[in-house]
């Protein structure tokens, strides 16, 4: 039983963010879109998607949900040699 209400939970979270996602005018609240449904598929309550921008070989935080604003300010980008990570 446990199972079906998980599969009918998916199916209506699918069905949401395709609905949501038809109507998205940038690539930004696309995504925004669907980390709040991953959110609720896995149940965690933030996170984010980088871009690599191929000009400044960088990883640009693009959208995010549930992270504090000093937080965002030091992961927003990271330089090519990932010295952040050391």
């Amino acid at each position: 039983m446990i199972e079906k209400k998980q599969t009918a939970k998916l199916i209506h979270l699918q069905r949401d963010l395709g609905i949501a996602l038809s109507s998205v005018r940038d690539i930004t609240e696309a995504l925004q879109h669907i980390l709040n449904t991953s959110f609720q598929i896995y149940g965690i309550d933030s996170g984010g998607v980088y871009f690599f921008n191929q000009k400044t070989e960088c990883l640009e935080l693009v959208a995010h949900s549930g992270l504090s604003r000093p937080f965002i300010n030091s992961v927003a980008i990271f330089d090519s040699n990932l010295t952040q990570f050391l």
